[in-house]
């Protein structure tokens, strides 16, 4: 593994999860020791699947692993930058990074440590959670190795490569399965904005660190599809293209995203619109900007 912080790495590269996890499981009992927990982060955009692989890389070392995510360390409304930031929620500094490595340090020298729980709906932190050492850590984030401080705590990095296309498929198919919507915009706005912006300028920068990296298989676009075309069947959408031109437009199997000028669409097979909703003009053309650059990885 990666014993410099700084340098980046040529990683070992999946399309199988499963060869994936077998890999890993494999590298850890190889290199733990019975002295030191050993840390594994997991890293990727939103939407790219980094609690699904936690979990089930947990699985493979049983009672012996558990799984830290950087979620708890979000300040949500208490974050200071909330109105200002351009990447809103995903702003590195809506996270206690600081603070997660002191945690992550504290566990890898076979100490409790105590984090802060946040919590989703209050968007805030509600009290604290009290987290026991043990032989495997398993570390999940947008973020889990942004600094070199948390780098240097990761025995292992695996970065989850899922294109921008299929991420914005799934928040949106997240979305949509809320029983009560107030504002259909909502992804579109949040995924064409600040995690577009975040993407770009910080998360993708990761990948350069991992040991591993976990590609997307284009053979699972039909699932995400499917899954959104399920949801999307419920709702309906309130704009029309209306013959306009796409400025920016990307597809991966049956998923065609399309960036208007003043709106933005899904398109599934056989063309069938998805999901289609308006945008402000000047958020579609600061996301035209963005796009190509998002779409590489």
């Amino acid at each position: 593994m990666n014993s410099n912080p700084t340098t980046t790495n040529t990683p070992r590269k999946f399309t199988a999860k499963k060869e994936l996890l077998q890999a890993v499981a494999s590298s850890v009992r190889q290199e733990s020791t019975a002295q030191q927990p050993y840390v594994i982060s997991i890293v990727g955009g939103s939407a790219s699947g980094k609690t699904t692989v936690a979990k089930d890389l947990a699985a493979q070392f049983g009672p012996e692993a558990t799984i830290l995510s950087q979620d708890l360390f979000q300040f949500g409304d208490d974050f200071v930058g909330r109105k200002t930031s351009r990447y809103k929620w995903d702003d590195p500094d809506n996270f206690d990074l600081p603070n997660c490595a002191q945690v992550l340090a504290k566990l890898r020298n076979n100490e409790p440590a105590t984090v802060p729980n946040y919590e989703v709906v209050a968007n805030r932190r509600l009290g604290t959670i009290d987290i026991q050492p043990k032989p495997i850590l398993i570390w999940e984030g947008i973020y889990a190795s942004l600094s070199p401080e948390l780098r240097e705590l990761s025995d292992l990095v695996i970065y989850i490569e899922v294109p921008y296309i299929v991420r914005f498929v799934r928040r949106i198919a997240r979305f949509l399965a809320r029983k009560e919507i107030d504002d259909m915009t909502v992804p579109a706005r949040h995924m064409l904005s600040f995690v577009l912006r975040a993407d770009v300028d910080y998360v993708s920068t990761q990948k350069q660190f991992a040991d591993y990296v976990l590609a997307y298989n284009p053979k699972y676009a039909a699932s995400d599809t499917a899954t959104l075309q399920d949801r999307a069947a419920r709702h309906t959408m309130g704009w029309d293209a209306k013959g306009q031109a796409p400025i920016k437009r990307a597809a991966l199997a049956d998923i065609t995203l399309e960036l208007y000028n003043d709106g933005f669409t899904v398109r599934g097979r056989n063309n069938t619109v998805l999901y289609a909703v308006p945008l402000d003009k000047a958020l579609a053309q600061e996301a035209a900007i963005y796009w190509d650059k998002a779409l590489l990885f």
